[in-house]
């Protein structure tokens, strides 16, 4: 199937994506998404993170992906929204200084899509998310690293996770909406062009 795995005119093969690759934070970001007062969006950034995948495209279930964040990197570019971003109304990052996600599932459909469900974990609760993964190439930069061009989403529900301020307007609309996407978009550098033998999921 991995010559289903890509967006360009070349012709590959299992092993052009096959490895243990490693997200570069030099070339990618981990953002999110959610809704101010149901009328428009705030976007915000982690700058503190960092995550592995495994991929073995003959037997996607040998596959793995894992990651964790630091919640106090947090930054939407307006201090005061940061601080409360922080509290204890959503991420509170003096208790909880991670969040995490563990790959459970890794499916490879059509051209170039991948579904990655995991265990995501914020705020010390864990729920099932699943990440929609496009695969946009890959190739080899100037300083011989092996790269893996990637976009990936989710969507959750920042309630399942206990982050339950809100407030009315005076439309009746709420203030924070309760749906919050994320997007990892870059590319990973491959450090194996063979899968781990162990199935992955240590610790970050």
């Amino acid at each position: 199937m991995a010559q289903e795995l890509y967006t360009d005119t070349r012709e590959y093969t299992d092993a052009d994506f096959t490895g243990d690759f490693i997200l570069d934070p030099d070339h990618t970001t981990v953002s999110f998404t959610g809704k101010h007062a149901m009328i428009s969006s705030v976007h915000g950034l982690f700058d503190e993170w960092e995550a592995k995948v495994s991929i073995d495209v003959a037997n996607p279930e040998n596959s793995w992906v894992e990651g964790a964040v630091t919640t106090s990197s947090l930054s939407t570019r307006l201090p005061q929204r940061d601080a409360h971003l922080k509290s204890d109304d959503f991420l509170n990052v003096r208790e909880y200084p991670n969040m995490t996600f563990v790959s459970t599932d890794f499916q490879i459909h059509g051209s170039d899509t991948v579904y990655v469900t995991g265990d995501m974990t914020i705020r010390g609760i864990t729920k099932p998310v699943v990440f929609t993964v496009r695969i946009t190439g890959t190739d080899t930069d100037p300083f011989g690293n092996y790269r893996l061009g990637f976009s990936a989403r989710t969507t959750f529900n920042r309630q399942d996770f206990n982050m339950k301020f809100n407030t009315r307007l005076d439309s009746g609309s709420l203030f924070v909406g309760n749906e919050v996407s994320v997007s990892v978009d870059g590319s990973a550098i491959r450090t194996s062009a063979t899968i781990s033998a162990d199935s992955g999921h240590a610790a970050v």
